[in-house]
């Protein structure tokens, strides 16, 4: 896999598409007018089909309606796809028809499903199920307020509605009034549904599209409606927003890193685990929603740390046809267009096609983005229960990237001669494994807050490209069968300052004279890799158990293409041929050094390898997810065997393997008919193992992968019709077998430094998130983080680690979000909204370099958003830290927070 390529120069590579897709159908005649004081609220659907049940919840969700009825007499029914603009009352109407059942309307929000012919004490529906029908039963929440106990259900409730496959093509005739066994079951097609900036279901955790109420670990989600009102156009801009993440960027001499409980994680990109390579922040261009799986569950997600993974998910064509152009313009020469369109071809096909150019100068001078991304997608449905997608993306970026200069307290100005290493003068003065660098930034501010850096410290220039295939395939009621296929290559062209730039500040403010310290850096590499996975699902029921088995093969390959690095290990000089001087001649412009490098060098004095660094990964995996006693109580079961053989070292492979299990439960305690019905409390335990992906220094020894080990409880909610959704957990992930560097024997026998083993890390503390929907209106959502610790338990080797923090992890961050949208009156089309988010200090990571002691200050940053539809426009403006306050960049430990910026966006809809 390319992240055990090489530590420091791989690139963390983001693209692929998927997403749930429906199949758009001509809309229905509206129907009478609605018979209640909502009759004029009029909403948009694009339902597959799917169980009735299904359909009904999801109906109340969408219109904040109390739908009413009992599980027995929408057992095995399915409702056909709903397309269009209705009302509430409409919409049931329409998915009902063709059975014995009806929608009474008996409140302003409460409707009740019912058999038409009216029932007795025990009375069979058209599935065959006998069921006994009384008056609705949900206290405060009853269709006549008497609040009579009895055996209504609301459709919004979580527990009536497993997801189901999505059928977005032609129809298969199969509407509701027709029993469906086995349908009712975990799907690998099912659709997410998302209401707002709330994910209702997710595929991470198990694999398959699963309810997040009904499964047994923590996931948060960011979905595309969140990136496109905050206008966050890198992943990077929005990643804080969920509970227990965190963005551990760098300079960008090293692909972005993020952090889930504070491990570092490398996202995935649509369930591919060894794809995921990227340089720079990541665009969030066609991305649809991001999920974030709390904990190592290395049976769904491969190798993982323990704090969990992430997975990027991007949009496929969809059969409901969508085109806009979208331009923006804001602070700081910010530009950017795209041009998006998804629909059918035919009854068969639908494609997609995105494009989008970005250029933007950035706040801080001599440093910028260009960005080119093509995005093309093919979904082709013959039959009913066969899908078949094609995906291509095509990325290309320059970035110019700056840092702030990073020294040690007293080395300047200590009088120190001017060739003194600064890793030599730290160890004579703290101590040998002291972090050598500690940020100091009022110290470099002799110009102002745009003149604060040594220069553009990384040219980088990227091309990712990406093509996946998917064939999904619903062999019948009970197995369905799905092939995943990715492959990437890239190139990666930078130009650096040796080591960052960090240590090229003699104490007297000169560059050092030190060489190896304030040299060039100049790179190119290209690779390519591949993963496929074959996973089958087999959904039966024992008696009163219900079943979904999920086994899978994965395999993959990448290799290095080449590796060409030049090393210029002269101290820069400025025009009058004086050694440079930070303080007096400012930011150093690296592209005029590199013509001097290559002149000198043309060929690679460094590294010069080709086709090197193979990966090979092969994994098998089984998961059973169980249901009884009427959806109240969840067990998983799951197992992973993961071999990885990689060429560490050249023309040398060494493998490491490991077997990893997952338990999970949930139970919903509660009675069905209470208001706490949707309250589940869950526990999960779950092993993973990181391979390492390096060789001890002067051996040919692999470091031993870490194992990961992590338990939590908790519990969620889906009240008032899942208006109200929530998760509460507390968890500890332990992570043992760390191989800690030492940097003590720096230089000896060749090498640079080492590595001890058996270190161990610890994360443990509470997290709570909330989303509520009070009305369609608004939208409110709020997250907390209590991390008390994040801390090496055991540093052999260098035991001043042992209680340090884990970098870029706050020991407390809160999130709150809210969007009103003006439905009716003279302001119909206005929305209004902002985001808050506050962290407390913490300390940055430099990945793939020495290691920084990065000091960040505690902040709090606000963002707010307008917006306005007008018949086919749609025009947004949003103001970037609003505060206008110092500090850093949210989750970037080396970049100065940006004053306050306005950003206009017009959006035009075909």
């Amino acid at each position: 896999m390319w992240r055990h390529l090489d530590r420091r120069f791989a690139l963390a590579l983001a693209s692929a598409l998927l997403s749930a897709v429906s199949q758009e159908l001509p809309a229905q005649n509206p129907l009478a007018h609605e018979q209640s004081a909502t009759a004029s609220l009029i909403y948009d659907f694009d339902l597959p089909e799917q169980p009735l049940a299904t359909t009904l919840r999801d109906i109340g969700q969408r219109t904040d309606t109390n739908v009413l009825f009992e599980s027995g007499i929408v057992k095995g029914l399915r409702a056909p796809a709903l397309h269009g603009r209705f009302g509430p009352q409409q919409a049931l109407e329409q998915v009902l028809q063709g059975t014995n059942l009806q929608a009474r309307r008996t409140s302003a929000r409460s409707i009740v499903v019912q058999l038409i012919r009216p029932p007795t004490a025990k009375s069979k529906n058209e599935a065959g199920t006998e069921g006994n029908i009384t008056a609705p039963s949900r206290q405060g929440n009853s269709a006549d307020g008497s609040g009579e106990k009895g055996e209504v259900h609301a459709a919004a409730s979580a527990s009536e509605a497993r997801a189901s496959p999505a059928t977005d093509g032609p129809q298969s005739g199969n509407k509701a009034g027709a029993p469906a066994e086995g349908n009712n079951k975990p799907s690998l097609m099912g659709a997410v549904q998302v209401i707002g900036y709330r994910t209702s279901a997710a595929t991470s955790a198990t694999g398959v599209v699963t309810e997040i109420i009904n499964t047994p670990i923590s996931i948060s989600a960011l979905n595309s409606q969140f990136l496109e009102d905050t206008g966050s156009s890198q992943l990077m801009d929005a990643i804080g927003a969920l509970t227990g993440v965190t963005g551990q960027n760098n300079s960008g001499e090293v692909g972005t890193n993020f952090g889930v409980r504070g491990y570092a994680v490398t996202p995935q990109v649509d369930g591919f685990d060894s794809l995921s390579i990227a340089g720079g922040l990541g665009s969030a261009v066609g991305v649809d929603r991001v999920e974030v799986l709390k904990g190592p569950s290395a049976v769904f997600n491969g190798n993982v740390p323990p704090g969990g993974s992430i997975n990027i998910i991007y949009k496929k064509p969809s059969f409901t046809p969508q085109t806009y152009f979208e331009g923006e313009y804001g602070s700081w020469a910010y530009r950017s267009g795209e041009f998006f369109s998804t629909g059918p071809v035919d009854d068969h096909f639908a494609y997609l096609v995105d494009v989008y150019a970005k250029n933007v100068n950035g706040w801080v001078d001599w440093t910028g983005q260009n960005e080119r991304t093509y995005i093309l997608g093919l979904t082709w449905r013959p039959i009913n229960d066969l899908s078949v997608n094609l995906n291509y993306r095509n990325t290309k970026k320059k970035d110019q990237v700056s840092t702030l200069p990073v020294s040690h307290p007293g080395f300047i100005g200590s009088g120190v001669p001017q060739d003194t290493y600064l890793d030599n003068w730290v160890a004579q003065n703290y101590g040998a494994n002291e972090p050598p660098q500690t940020i100091t930034a009022e110290q470099y501010l002799p110009r102002g807050a745009r003149d604060n850096v040594l220069g553009p410290q990384n040219y980088n220039n990227e091309l990712a490209r990406f093509w996946s295939t998917e064939i999904n395939y619903t062999v019948n009621d009970h197995i369905q069968i799905r092939d995943s296929f990715g492959h990437a290559d890239f190139s990666w062209g930078f130009l650096s300052l040796l080591q960052s730039g960090a240590k090229v500040l003699g104490p007297d403010g000169n560059v050092s004279t030190f060489g190896l310290a304030s040299g060039f850096f100049n790179g190119k590499q290209a690779g390519s890799g591949w993963e496929n996975k074959l996973e089958a699902a087999f959904s039966f029921d024992t008696g009163p158990i219900n079943h979904s088995l999920l086994v899978g093969f994965q395999a993959s390959y990448s290799s290095l293409d080449y590796a060409r690095f030049w090393v210029y290990p002269l101290p820069p000089v400025n025009a009058q041929g004086l050694p440079w001087n930070f303080f007096r001649d400012g930011p150093l412009m690296l592209g005029d050094q590199n013509a001097i490098l290559h002149a000198l060098s043309p060929t690679p004095n460094l590294i010069n390898y080709k086709d090197t660094g193979h990966a090979n990964t092969h994994a098998y995996y089984a998961a059973e997810q169980m249901s009884m006693f009427d959806d109240r109580l969840h067990v998983l079961l799951g197992v992973r065997y993961t071999k990885t053989k990689g060429e560490v070292i050249k023309d040398m492979e060494l493998a490491s393997s490991e077997t990893t299990p997952q338990i999970g439960i949930l139970g919903k305690p509660f009675a069905p008919d209470s208001f706490f019905a949707d309250t589940a409390f869950f526990a999960n335990y779950s092993k993973s193992f990181t391979p390492s992906g390096i060789v001890q220094p002067g051996t040919a020894e692999l470091v031993p992968p870490q194992k990961g080990t992590g338990k939590e409880f908790g519990v969620k909610t889906a009240w008032l019709n899942g208006a109200v959704t929530s998760t509460i957990s507390v968890f500890r992930d332990d992570l043992s077998n760390i191989a800690t560097p030492d940097y003590s024997h720096m230089g000896e026998n060749g090498g640079l430094i080492e590595y001890n083993l058996g270190g161990v890390g610890r994360a443990q503390g509470f997290e709570a998130e909330v989303t509520w929907l009070p009305n369609e209106n608004w939208q409110l959502s709020a997250n907390f983080t209590d991390l008390p610790v994040a801390k090496y338990l055991d540093y052999p080797g260098v035991p001043a680690e042992i209680g340090a923090r884990f970098g870029s992890t706050p020991r407390q961050a809160a999130n709150l979000t809210a969007k009103y949208i003006f439905k009716e009156g003279p302001l119909q089309g206005l929305s209004l909204g902002g985001w808050v988010h506050a962290q407390t200090s913490t300390t940055g990571v430099l990945g793939g370099d020495w290691h920084y002691d990065v000091r960040i200050p505690g902040l709090a940053q606000v963002s707010a958003f307008a917006g306005y539809e007008w018949n086919r426009l749609d025009f947004r403006f949003n103001i970037d830290n609003l505060t206008d306050r110092g500090g850093y960049v949210m989750n970037n430990a080396f970049r100065p927070q940006s004053p306050r910026s306005y950003f206009l966006t017009v959006k035009y809809k075909l």
